[in-house]
């Protein structure tokens, strides 16, 4: 039988404060966004995926920010509303947000967090992501 894949478990604390963290850099304001290399936070497999689902211009399957749920937002509102709370399953966080001010529909995505080797915290899943998450 093939050997499940078991993750070193993140403290719900360290996990919530990686998300807050993640959010802050790359959506905290409208100036930084998209250029900045997501490589420290984010698995090369979620990344790789992302790339080749959004470089092809005719077949495009991916037109939208994963971490957003969408294309546009306001860092403020992001800012603002940032809800995150640890989920039953282990690793898995809970995201909330408003990407504009004068909206009133709640984004939410669900992640799979891993520590790496050296320690650092990466987002490996994509859970509530159709396209992206990896089974």
């Amino acid at each position: 039988t093939p050997k499940k894949k078991t993750f070193e478990v993140i403290d719900s604390i360290e996990g919530v404060e990686f998300l807050k963290f993640f959010y802050g850099k790359f959506y905290g304001n409208d100036e930084n966004y998209p250029q900045q290399d997501m490589s420290e936070y984010v698995s090369d497999l979620i990344l790789e995926k992302i790339d080749s689902l959004s470089s092809d211009g005719e077949n495009l399957v991916l037109d939208y920010n994963p971490f957003l749920q969408g294309q546009d937002f306001s860092g403020k509102s992001i800012t603002r509303t940032l809800k995150i709370k640890p989920l039953g399953e282990t690793n898995q966080f809970l995201v909330k947000f408003i990407l504009f001010d004068d909206d009133n529909h709640e984004t939410t995505i669900k992640y799979q967090l891993a520590k790496e080797k050296r320690g650092g915290i990466k987002i490996v899943n994509i859970l509530s992501d159709s396209i992206l998450i990896i089974r």
